[in-house]
């Protein structure tokens, strides 16, 4: 069993995007820099209360910065942090102490992962605004 795909148009869209390049790569670049500071606000303001309240210092919370890697068509980004402790509330931990009997278990209080799916869909539509004024520029 198989299928046979059709592709229509191939010569028309191609001479369209022909030129268009450095816009598109440039409208990739625009896309990710939004993306990273909108996803670092959301990731922010679960730090404010939402998710973990930060505490006195607001050390966790500072410390969120996104980075845009690469350009154009190899464009990507991490939003993250380097606090060591950030982990353990993003994943939770369990510790065992198999000699003495106990263990001691931090719940899971993410809020990275949770900010990235709460913005999937405004990140994705403006990926496609942006492309598609590079195309029609």
């Amino acid at each position: 069993m198989g299928f046979n795909v059709n592709i229509i148009g191939t010569r028309q869209l191609t001479a369209r995007l022909k030129g268009k390049g450095k816009a598109i790569d440039r409208a990739m670049d625009a896309a990710m820099v939004w993306a990273l500071l909108r996803i670092e606000g959301t990731t922010k303001k679960k730090l404010s209360g939402d998710v973990l309240n930060v505490g006195l210092t607001g050390d966790l919370r500072r410390s969120i910065t996104g980075k845009k890697l690469g350009s154009g068509e190899e464009v990507s980004g991490i939003v993250g942090t380097a606090i060591v402790y950030a982990k353990t509330h993003e994943l939770g931990l369990k510790i065992n102490y198999p000699k003495r009997g106990f263990s001691i278990k931090f719940k899971k209080r993410a809020f990275l992962e949770p900010s990235l799916e709460q913005e999937r869909s405004a990140v994705v539509r403006r990926f496609q605004q942006e492309i598609a004024k590079a195309v029609a520029s």
